[in-house]
C-alpha cells in the first residue's frame, strides 16, 4: 500500500509539507526525516508523527532550522547535522539535544549538506562541502582533513559526498566518494589518501554514492553511469544507459543498502535497484578474426590480378607488401554480440611493437613506414565483461626492400666504400707527407730562429760587456789627451778616442738590433721641427766634407715643420745613412738630403727625406739584400767596407715608425734612399710616449758644471764593483779630493755603507750576490744609511732600465762608458747640492724635519731625534751617549748620520734644542730663571 502525505500552505510545520534531505530506518522500525523544518519521527504503526524544531527560546533544541543529515549510531542513540552543528538528541520525550559546533575553516560558503558515518570504533566521520571531519564523542572535538593542491597524498577534493567502511579491513579504510576528486581511500591508522580517478577505470571523477556489497566489492554512482570496484584487484566494471541503468547520470545522496543486501541508486530519470549476487557476467570467449585490410586508407579486396591479397583476409595467413606501401591499416573484431560496442581489443607487431597496444574498442591498427623486413601482427579481444581470448588471431606481413636495399646494391656500396677508404687512404698518406714536410720546414725554421735569437742575445749580451773595458779605454785616453802636449802624441790619442766611439756606435747598434728582436724597441714621440733637425744633424757632417771636398746640397719644400718623431731613433737612421753616403762617395764628389710634403699643403699626409750620392753605387744583383743583417757588398763600393748591421738597423727603425725605406743604385752613378714616414701630430700622439735621454755616449755631451771645489770639504766616498780595473779606475778619478772605500759586490757594500756612513756611493748595477736596484732599496729603507746619496754605474742604456734604478732610490744614473771628468763632476755636485741644503736648512732640521729630509726614513729618524731630546733635556744626565742608545746606533754612526742631515755634531743639537726651550718659557713667563736653568 503506498501512503501519501500532501502539504498544506495554512500548516508550514505538517508532515509532508517539506523538502526532506535524508531519511532512515531505526532499529525500532521508526522513521527519521532530516527537512527544512527541523527533523521529523514518523511511527509507521500508530502513523504518530513527532517534530522537532528549531525554537530561539530553547537553548536545549536544534540550534539551526534546517537539518541536513539524521543517523543512528551504534547505541541506538539519533544524531543530527546541520549547517553549522553536529547533535545528538539526548531525550526524545522532552526535545533536548547535546551540540558539538564545527571547528574547521570553511572554504566554501554553501550550506555543508553532511552526510554521517560511524566506524567500528565509534567515531564519526562527516563529509562536508569543506572537507572531512573525524569526530570522537569522548574527546567532543573534531579533526579536519582538507586539500592541499602541494599534498599528493591527502584528500584530493573538498567535496565529500558519501563514506563507507571497506568491506574487507573495516577497522582501518574508509572509502570516500568526492565531487570532481573521483574515489578515494582513507588509511585511518596513517592518516594517507590513495585516490582513484579516470585514469585507473572510474567513468566519471563525480563520485555521488558509495555501497559495499555483501561479495566484497564497491558500487559507486558516477556522472556517467555505475561502476563496481574490487578493492583487492584493483578491478572496475562500469555500466551504462544500455545495461538497463535509468540514465548514466545519478543524484547525490540517492543511494541505499537493505538489510537483505540490495542496493538502491536513484538518477534522474528514475531508481535502479538490484541485488549483486544476482548479477552475472557474460562467460563467453569470443572469437577473434582479422576483418580487412587498407593501404593508403583504400580498401584492399581479394583478386587474381592482385598481387598483395589472393583471398578473404580472415583465410590469409600472409600477405607481401612493397616498400611503397607506407601507410597499412588492419581491421578485426571480436565475434560476440551481446553488446559489442563494449568488446576491447589489444594488438601487437612483432618485429616492430614488444608490447601489447590496448585499443580499448576500437577495431583498427594502423602503421606507418614500417621498414622492410618480416613482421606478425597479432590481435586478442574480450566480450563486453571483460573475458579475454588470449589465443586471437594473426597475420604474416613480408615487406619487400627497395632496390637500394638489395644484395647487388650493399655489394655496389661495398666496392664504392674500399674505393672510396683507398682514395682517402691515399690523401691521408700524401697529407701526412705534405704535414711532415711542413713540419721540417717549420722546424729548421725554428732552428734558424733560434739561432738568430742566439746571435742576438749573444751580440747584446757581449755589447753589454764591451762597455766597461770601453770606460777603461775612453777614461784615460781623456785624462792621457789632456796631460799630452806633444802634438804627434795627441793625433795618436785622438785617433785612438774615434776608433773607440766608433766601436761603441757598433756595440750600440747591436744593443738596438737585440731589442727589435725581443720587441721592447718603443717610440718615444716628442715634438720637434723636422726641418731645422736633419739640417743639423747633415752639419756635424761639414769637417768631413770640406777634409774630402764634397760637395753638400740641403733642400727642404718648406722652412719649418713641427710634427711628433723619435728624435734619437731619427738621428740614428740619418746618420747611419750620411755615412755610407760620405763613406762611398770620392773625393770632389756631391752628397744631398732633401725633404718633400706630399699631399695637401695645410695638412700632408707624410714626409719624403731623399739622401742621394754619386758614388760608387751598388751592383743591381745585391741591391735587394743591402737591407739583410751582416750582408756587405765587396765588389766597387769603394774604400773600406761596413759591418753590415747599419742599413738592416735603418730599415727596422723606419718600419717601428710605420715608415717606408727604399733605394735606387746604378754602379759609377750613385745612390738614393728615400724614406718615407707618417706625419703624427700632437692630438695623436701615443699614450706612453716620454722623452728619452741619451744612451750612447757622445764625446760632445756637456760635462755638468762644477759648482764648488770638493778638494776644500773632503768626504768619503764608497765605490762598489765587481770589478777590479773599473774601481781602480774610479779610485784614479776621485781620490785626489775625496777619500775612497772600495767594496767588491752588493752584500759587501751594504755592510761598508753601514759601518762607514760615506757621503757617496757609487755603485754598479749589475754584480754578483745584490745587484745595484736592490742594494738602493736596502740602503735608502735604513734609518742609517737613508740619506747617503747613490749613483748607479750600468753599461744599461735603455729608458726604462734608468727609470727602474732612479725608482729604487738613485740618486743618478751614468751610462758606460762615461768620461772621468764626467764622473767626478756628478760627485762633486751632488755632494755640493747636499752640503748647501744643510747650510740653509740644517738648524730648522728638527723642527721641521720635512723641509730637509729627502725620504721618509730620514724625516723618521729627525722627528724621533727631536722627540728623545725633548724627553730627556729635563735630565741633567742626558748626554750624547743617551741619545744613541735610544737611537740604537753607534755613536760614530749616530754622529756621521746627524752631521750629513743637519750639519751640527750631536752635542751642539742637544745644546741649541735646550737653548730653544729655555728661550720660550722665558717668554712666556712660565718660571724663574732658576727654575727653567733646571728644567733645560
Amino acid at each position: 500500500e503506498l501512503k501519501s502525505f500532501e502539504g498544506d500552505p495554512e500548516q508550514p510545520d505538517r508532515f509532508g509539507n517539506t523538502g526532506a534531505w535524508s531519511m532512515i530506518q531505526d532499529h525500532q522500525s521508526r522513521i527519521w526525516l532530516a527537512t527544512n523544518q527541523g527533523l521529523y519521527r514518523y511511527e509507521p504503526q500508530s502513523g504518530d508523527v513527532r517534530q522537532y524544531k528549531y525554537n530561539p527560546a530553547d537553548s536545549s533544541g536544534l540550534r539551526e532550522k534546517v537539518v541536513y543529515a539524521v543517523f543512528e549510531d551504534l547505541d541506538g542513540k539519533i544524531w543530527v547535522a546541520t549547517d553549522s552543528y553536529f547533535s545528538r538528541l539526548q531525550d526524545e520525550r522532552d526535545g533536548r539535544f547535546s551540540h558539538h559546533r564545527y571547528n574547521y575553516k570553511a572554504h566554501n560558503p554553501d550550506p555543508a549538506f553532511p552526510t554521517i558515518f560511524q566506524d567500528v570504533r565509534g567515531r564519526f566521520w562527516l563529509g562536508t562541502r569543506n572537507g572531512l571531519l573525524r569526530f570522537q564523542p569522548g574527546r567532543k572535538s573534531f579533526v579536519a582533513y582538507t586539500y592541499d593542491p602541494r599534498e599528493s597524498t591527502g584528500l584530493s577534493n573538498n567535496v565529500v559526498r558519501s563514506i563507507c567502511a571497506d568491506p574487507g579491513e573495516p577497522e582501518r579504510f574508509l572509502w570516500l566518494g568526492t565531487h570532481g576528486g573521483g574515489l578515494n581511500r582513507l588509511d585511518m591508522q596513517t592518516g594517507v589518501f590513495t585516490h582513484f580517478t579516470t585514469r585507473d577505470g572510474l567513468p566519471n571523477d563525480v563520485v555521488y554514492g558509495v555501497l559495499a556489497d555483501d561479495l566484497g566489492h564497491l558500487w559507486m554512482s558516477t556522472n556517467k553511469g555505475l561502476c563496481r570496484f574490487t578493492p583487492q584487484t584493483g578491478e572496475m566494471k562500469n555500466y551504462e544507459a544500455s545495461d538497463g541503468l535509468q540514465s548514466n547520470e545519478f543524484n547525490s545522496g540517492a543511494y541505499y543498502k537493505s538489510r537483505s543486501g540490495e542496493l538502491f541508486f536513484g538518477g534522474i530519470d528514475g531508481l535502479n535497484y538490484f541485488h549483486p549476487g544476482q548479477l552475472s557476467d557474460n562467460p563467453h570467449v569470443p572469437h577473434v578474426v582479422i576483418t580487412g585490410l587498407r593501404i593508403f586508407d583504400k580498401d584492399v579486396h581479394p583478386s587474381k590480378k592482385n598481387t598483395v591479397l589472393r583471398k578473404v583476409i580472415s583465410q590469409a595467413r600472409d600477405i607481401k607488401l612493397s616498400y611503397r606501401d607506407e601507410v597499412i591499416t588492419l581491421q578485426f573484431a571480436a565475434l560476440d554480440f551481446s553488446a559489442p560496442f563494449r568488446n576491447r581489443y589489444a594488438y601487437k607487431m612483432e618485429g616492430f611493437n614488444t608490447d601489447w597496444i590496448q585499443a580499448g574498442s576500437g577495431r583498427t591498427a594502423t602503421f606507418t613506414n614500417l621498414p622492410s623486413g618480416d613482421y606478425v601482427f597479432r590481435v586478442i579481444g574480450s566480450n563486453n565483461d571483460g573475458v579475454w581470448n588470449t589465443q586471437g588471431a594473426s597475420l604474416k606481413i613480408h615487406i619487400a626492400s627497395p632496390p637500394w636495399r638489395t644484395g647487388w646494391a650493399y655489394a655496389l656500396y661495398a666496392l664504392v666504400t674500399l674505393g672510396l677508404l683507398y682514395g682517402l687512404r691515399s690523401y691521408e698518406m700524401n697529407r701526412l707527407r705534405w704535414k711532415n714536410r711542413l713540419q721540417m720546414e717549420r722546424v729548421e725554421g725554428e732552428k734558424l730562429r733560434d739561432l738568430d735569437q742566439l746571435k742576438s742575445r749573444f751580440f747584446a749580451n757581449i755589447s753589454h760587456e764591451f762597455r766597461t773595458p770601453l770606460t777603461l779605454i775612453v777614461g784615460p785616453l781623456q785624462q792621457l789627451m789632456e796631460r799630452l802636449a806633444d802634438e804627434e802624441s795627441q793625433r795618436m790619442v785622438g785617433m785612438m778616442q774615434r776608433n773607440a766611439r766608433r766601436l761603441l756606435q757598433l756595440i750600440n747598434q747591436l744593443l738596438d738590433l737585440s731589442k727589435l728582436d725581443a720587441g721592447k724597441m718603443e717610440l718615444y714621440l716628442r715634438q720637434g721641427d723636422l726641418v731645422s733637425f736633419l739640417r743639423g744633424v747633415l752639419t756635424s757632417y761639414e769637417a768631413l766634407a770640406e777634409t774630402k771636398k764634397i760637395d753638400v746640397c740641403f733642400t727642404a719644400e718648406r722652412e719649418s715643420f713641427i710634427m711628433l718623431f723619435d728624435h734619437d731613433k731619427m738621428e740614428n737612421i740619418f746618420h747611419n745613412l750620411l755615412s755610407n753616403a760620405f763613406k762611398f762617395t770620392p773625393d770632389r764628389g756631391k752628397v744631398s738630403l732633401a725633404l718633400a710634403f706630399p699631399g695637401s699643403a695645410a695638412n700632408p699626409a707624410a714626409v719624403v727625406v731623399t739622401v742621394s750620392d754619386n758614388g760608387a753605387g751598388i751592383p743591381a744583383k745585391h741591391i735587394a739584400h743591402v737591407f739583410d743583417r751582416f750582408f756587405q757588398v765587396d765588389e766597387g763600393c769603394g774604400e773600406g767596407s761596413g759591418s753590415g748591421i747599419g742599413l738592416a738597423l735603418v730599415k727596422e727603425l723606419v718600419e717601428l715608425q710605420r715608415g717606408k725605406i727604399s733605394v735606387q743604385s746604378r754602379v759609377g752613378m750613385g745612390t738614393t734612399f728615400t724614406v718615407t714616414l707618417p706625419v703624427e701630430r700632437a692630438e695623436v700622439v701615443m699614450a706612453e710616449q716620454a722623452k728619452k735621454e741619451p744612451t750612447e755616449f757622445n764625446p760632445e755631451t756637456p760635462v755638468p758644471t762644477f759648482q764648488e771645489d770638493g778638494r776644500e770639504n773632503g768626504g768619503i766616498v764608497l765605490v762598489i764593483e765587481d770589478d777590479l780595473d773599473m774601481r781602480a779606475f774610479i779610485r784614479t778619478v776621485l781620490h785626489e779630493e775625496y777619500e775612497v772605500l772600495e767594496a767588491g759586490d752588493g752584500r759587501e757594500g751594504v755592510e761598508k755603507a753601514e759601518a762607514s756612513i760615506p757621503d757617496l756611493i757609487i755603485s754598479d748595477l749589475m754584480m754578483p750576490k745584490m745587484e745595484g736596484c736592490e742594494l738602493c732599496r736596502v740602503l735608502k729603507s735604513d734609518q742609517k744609511t737613508s740619506h747617503i746619496p747613490i749613483i748607479l754605474l750600468t753599461a744599461r742604456a735603455a729608458a726604462k732600465d734608468k727609470l727602474g734604478g732612479l725608482q729604487a732610490g738613485a740618486d743618478d744614473y751614468l751610462i758606460k762608458p762615461f768620461r772621468s771628468d764626467e764622473l767626478l763632476a756628478r760627485v762633486r755636485n751632488l755632494i755640493a747640492v747636499r752640503k748647501k741644503l744643510i747650510a740653509s736648512l740644517g738648524k730648522k732640521a728638527l723642527l721641521s724635519p720635512s723641509e730637509l729630509a729627502v725620504t721618509p726614513v730620514d724625516q723618521a729618524f729627525l722627528q724621533k731625534v727631536r722627540e728623545v731630546i725633548e724627553h730627556g733635556m729635563g735630565d741633567e744626565a742626558f748626554g750624547v751617549e743617551t741619545l744613541c742608545a735610544e737611537i740604537a746606533m753607534s755613536e760614530r754612526q749616530f754622529r756621521r748620520k746627524l752631521k750629513a742631515l743637519t750639519g751640527q755634531t750631536p752635542t751642539q743639537v742637544i745644546r741649541s734644542m735646550r737653548l730653544r726651550r729655555a728661550r720660550y718659557l722665558l717668554e712666556q713667563n712660565a718660571a724663574t730663571v732658576a727654575e727653567i736653568a733646571f728644567q733645560v
